[in-house]
């Protein structure tokens, strides 16, 4: 760090003077010199600390530069780019008032010698590496003959492109934090050395003001202590967090940051702000720039205004933005609300922050006139802030304003904890809200994952087009008759269609399968199609099948040739699937496109190859003196030939024929002929009937038959019967109900009471000891027992539920099996209500009444110390009252006094005055 550096004030005057000023331009040096004005926003556009504004160019004493006069020009090797390349970078951007507003309004006027010492100092660029220092010789030099306007704009060249590294300060004391932190126009300290870049270090302790120094009342108005503005700077403890203190001492607002251009920044770490008070930011107020708090608290800081708050925080104007990270907000007040911050515009970001409950009553933590709030909590990549079970949800109070929402923030940090981006994100920035997502045609398998690098892509074959995806199985298959060779697929429209002649038969294919001789297919197929009987394909990868011609046939699918008709059989149709047969009295011919006509003697059988005789084919009769083809007659289906009568005969009952036949077929077991003669076939019984005596005959109820049985089963398994004839199956018994018997299975009757079934049983089971059922009861209930002031009248039983009574007053039980209710009698015992489950006890001074159904006051002359059967008598020179719980000996009549009437057990003496000239002792 080099030395600091004394400022002294401005001279407006002079600035002003030094815009208009008169400059020739009679060579190239005064060409360059007119245009650097416009060239220094181009510089400006470059510079990422916002040194534009925030520079304090006043004059310079020669020792605070950290150089001499003979170092001033010294030469250095360059370091990559030269003074050449540097201005050729820079284009103009703005007229040269703009700059002279923006840049010289603060600055003061200085003489030659003095800008040459600033633009010799070598300097470490912001902005690409360093600038060798016979780049400022040759600025220097380009214009040495204009020694006023040229100076100026070299030395404001200078430090933009070669800016000055910031200086650190290191502070131990209240005066010299004031002589620091005293920037501005009008303050008391205008020599504070503070300037771009700088870092004030302060060293632990507490910093209180002090109205009795006069360099503390206030930097610029009497109620701030410390001022700055337009310059960037950080404030930071030496120690740990919270051992450095700034104490306003409840008298003033301890710190003022002013930057109405927004190109200033502030950052400041690890202070405690405490007893500052004001009408408005009573530790802090904020009025445009950058400022970034960080691991700090306030606490005690007041905002006395009315109607305006921010006891901690009053950001004012269009701030660019205020980032607090870590911050503590301790029982700061306000009388209206935002008792800790209090915001107009601009960007307001709140990081793992805690709030305490206002230490003003009705007043909010918030309150927001128009900025964008975000909350969030403070944790790293791979992770975002969410609430645990047991957070406390913010109070409604917590925020006020325009956008009172208060996400994500507790007056504590408690609520709030860190959880792993889950499957399928990735979290690859610090204090995240939100985990971004792998992205379509992406999964991740990853929690935690800080990158997309964690992603993976879907394999060829899938796609996936949501933008989370926890695993592989959440890439979607590419459907049958697809497929695709694309990693990351991001949609069902990136899986190609299988092209015809070609097939994919299962999801998720890379590629499609070439069609087998005989199959084909279409587009977008997912398994190949045999061709059909009559067509053939000899081909691989075929779309279509091929017609047989006439004489040729297939019968089965999926053939890659066609067949020749079997002599005796013909075709004289394209595509056909069989040959028909050659009818009687004919034979086939060789193209097997048709048939010939048997010879004079001769006769053949359909399909016949060539003609024979009568008589020698089997289904076949012959007349005798017939001639030629007619002669021979073709027995049909449902009959036979009988060769020995030379006749076509019906086939009879439970026998068939198809014809061609010399004798019929007997039907196979389990089918019939329904009773019919000449029948051609045999057909099965429908399911619940068997064939008796050739016809189909519906099974017995408690029996059954199912689809080609031979005879009718009994329901023997546990809990089966058939209620109605012709069950095809069995029926189990339902819940409650059994078979009427073991042996007889046609029905089902309800479970008696005292037994149950939970179904699919033959038998009831009987209820257990203590339970008891009702008919049909699917299982049993636990007997109950009488509450108290209730009696048993008639006990459990298998088959009903305990019966009870209830006890009239006078009486009590306990319940429980108690048969009868107690009289309450002996030592003053009753009862005074229904269903009682207890005798009382009269109480002192009263009795059991005669029904023993409440109690009664003893009488005069009486008592009762509680639970007597009867009141005692009070003995003799005592007495007592109605309800009386003891007896009181008699009184005596006072001195001058007399007896009117003697005491008795229910009544008290009774005395009486003696009158003027008469007297009495009493008693």
């Amino acid at each position: 760090m080099g030395k600091s550096r004394r400022l002294s004030k401005g001279d407006e005057e002079g600035e002003r003077r030094l815009a208009v000023a008169d400059v020739s331009t009679s060579s190239f040096t005064t060409d360059f010199c007119i245009n650097l004005i416009p060239l220094l926003v181009g510089v400006a556009e470059v510079n990422d600390v916002g040194q534009v504004q925030g520079h304090n160019a006043g004059s310079m004493e020669g020792e605070g530069t950290g150089m001499d006069e003979s170092g001033l020009l010294e030469k250095e090797e360059k370091d990559g780019a030269d003074c050449g390349s540097i201005l050729e970078g820079i284009s103009p951007s703005a007229s040269s008032a703009n700059i002279l507003h923006r840049n010289f309004s603060r600055h003061a006027l200085v003489d030659a010698e003095v800008l040459k010492r600033i633009i010799t100092k070598k300097r470490t660029t912001s902005v690409g590496g360093q600038i060798p220092s016979n780049c400022y010789e040759r600025l220097w030099s380009s214009c040495n003959h204009f020694p006023y306007m040229t100076v100026f704009l070299i030395s404001l060249l200078s430090l933009l492109v070669c800016p000055v590294t910031g200086e650190e300060f290191i502070v131990n004391d209240q005066t010299s934090l004031f002589n620091l932190m005293c920037v501005g126009d009008s303050v008391k300290v205008p020599s504070s050395p503070l300037s771009i870049g700088d870092h004030i270090t302060l060293n632990a302790g507490t910093y209180v003001h002090d109205s009795t120094d006069e360099n503390s009342y206030g930097c610029r108005y009497s109620h701030t202590v410390y001022q700055t503005t337009g310059i960037s700077f950080t404030v930071s403890c030496s120690g740990s967090g919270g051992t450095c203190v700034l104490d306003g001492n409840t008298e003033k607002r301890i710190f003022a940051f002013y930057d109405v251009e927004k190109d200033g920044e502030l950052l400041i770490k690890n202070l405690t702000w405490r007893n500052g008070r004001i009408d408005k930011g009573g530790c802090l107020y904020v009025e445009g720039g950058r400022v970034n708090i960080q691991h700090s608290t306030f606490t005690n800081c007041e905002a006395t205004h009315g109607s305006i708050g921010g006891g901690g925080i009053f950001a004012w104007g269009s701030i660019d933005y205020l980032h607090l990270h870590s911050v503590r907000f301790l029982a700061n007040k306000s009388p209206v609300y935002g008792a800790d911050l209090y915001v107009y515009q601009g960007s307001i970001q709140l990081y793992g922050c805690e709030f305490s409950q206002p230490a003003s009553a009705g007043s909010s933590n918030v309150h927001n006139k128009g900025a964008s709030i975000s909350f969030s909590s403070n944790c790293p990549k791979g992770q975002l802030g969410v609430l645990s079970e047991d957070y406390n949800p913010v109070p409604a109070s917590f925020l006020s304003g325009v956008d009172a929402t208060g996400e994500l923030v507790s007056y504590s940090t408690e609520g709030i904890f860190c959880s792993l981006c889950p499957h399928g994100t990735f979290g690859a920035e610090d204090y995240a809200t939100s985990c971004s997502p792998c992205g379509q045609g992406m999964y991740g398998e990853t929690m935690g994952a800080i990158s997309n690098s964690s992603c993976s892509m879907c394999p060829p074959g899938t796609y996936q087009e949501d933008e989370i995806a926890n695993s592989i199985n959440d890439c979607i298959s590419c459907s049958e008759g697809k497929f695709s060779q694309l990693s990351a697929a991001t949609s069902r429209f990136q899986c190609r269609n299988c092209e015809p002649g070609t097939y994919s038969s299962s999801v998720g294919a890379t590629s499609c399968l070439i069609c087998t001789q005989g199959k084909y297919s279409f587009e977008m197929a997912s398994a190949c199609s045999n061709c059909p009987a009559g067509r053939a394909s000899s081909i691989e990868g075929s779309n279509s099948c091929t017609d047989c011609v006439a004489g040729k046939y297939t019968s089965a699918p999926a053939q890659t040739t066609c067949n020749d008709c079997d002599l005796g059989t013909y075709t004289n149709n394209n595509a056909s699937v069989t040959c028909a047969a050659c009818p009687g009295g004919k034979s086939g011919n060789d193209n097997r496109q048709g048939c010939d006509l048997c010879p004079n003697g001769k006769f053949s059988n359909p399909a016949s190859a060539t003609c024979s005789d009568c008589n020698s084919t089997a289904g076949y009769v012959s007349i005798a003196g017939s001639n030629g083809a007619s002669i021979c007659e073709f027995c049909g289906a449902g009959f036979y030939a009988d060769i020995s009568t030379h006749e076509c005969k019906e086939c009879e009952v439970g026998k068939f024929s198809i014809g061609g036949k010399n004798k019929c077929e007997v039907c196979p077991a389990g089918t019939n002929t329904n009773n019919q003669v000449a029948a051609t076939a045999c057909e099965p019984c429908s399911p619940g009937s068997v064939t008796v005596d050739n016809i189909c005959v519906q099974c017995e109820k408690g029996k059954y038959a199912a689809f080609g049985a031979l005879t009718c089963s009994e329901c023997s398994g546990e809990g089966e019967y058939a209620a109605e004839k012709g069950q095809a199956a069995c029926f189990n018994a339902p819940a409650g109900f059994k078979p009427v018997s073991e042996t007889d299975r046609t029905g089902i009757v309800a479970c008696p009471p005292g037994k149950y079934s939970i179904g699919g049983k033959t038998s009831c089971t009987s209820c257990k000891r203590g339970e008891f059922s009702e008919e049909g009861a699917v299982g049993c209930s636990t007997c109950t027992s009488c509450a108290a002031g209730r009696y048993t009248i008639n006990t459990c039983s298998p088959t009903s539920d305990t019966v009870c009574g209830d006890c009239l007053a006078g009486t009590a039980s306990s319940g429980g099996t108690s048969t009868e209710c107690t009289a309450c009698v002996g030592n003053g015992k009753y009862s005074d209500t229904d269903l009682a489950s207890f005798c009382k006890t009269a109480k002192a001074g009263f009795k059991p009444t005669e029904d023993r159904k409440g109690e009664e006051q003893c009488l005069e002359g009486t008592f009762s110390t509680g639970g007597a059967e009867e009141c005692t008598a009070c003995g003799t020179g005592e007495t007592s009252g109605k309800g009386a719980a003891g007896c009181s000996r008699c009184a005596t009549c006072a001195a001058g006094r007399y007896m009117i009437s003697s005491c008795s057990p229910t009544k008290e003496t009774e005395c009486g005055d003696c009158l003027a000239g008469t007297a009495s002792m009493g008693g």
